[in-house]
């Protein structure tokens, strides 16, 4: 997975390097992984992205805010139905139609 030649500086070897609370984002969306192992070149310092690491973030960030969003919001299923379908509409996320309907409901 590592130990490679650095594509940077063609000089340096890229190693990997466990990052403890790595901020990325995913789409507009900020995110933290707990644990990133990246490559890092011991020349020059370049970060080299695997794409199983790559992966394994997007699993994560999915698991998050997927029980997030459930932890968040119970409804019944016709209401969320009625959410899905104003989401193709609306073109923005559940949690943005939910907050919409919240403000107005108060």
């Amino acid at each position: 997975m590592f130990g490679y030649k650095c594509q940077e500086c063609g000089q340096g070897t890229v190693q990997p390097t466990t990052f403890r609370n790595y901020e990325t984002r995913f789409g507009k969306r900020p995110f933290v992984v707990p644990e990133a192992v990246i490559g890092v070149c011991d020349l020059c310092g370049a970060q080299h992205f695997n794409a199983r690491e790559w992966k394994r973030w997007r699993q994560l960030h999915a698991e998050q805010h997927e029980a997030r969003v459930k932890t968040t919001v119970s409804m019944p299923a016709s209401v969320h139905l009625k959410l899905q379908s104003l989401r193709k509409t609306r073109k923005c996320s559940q949690s943005a139609i939910i907050t919409e309907l919240i403000r107005n409901a108060s």
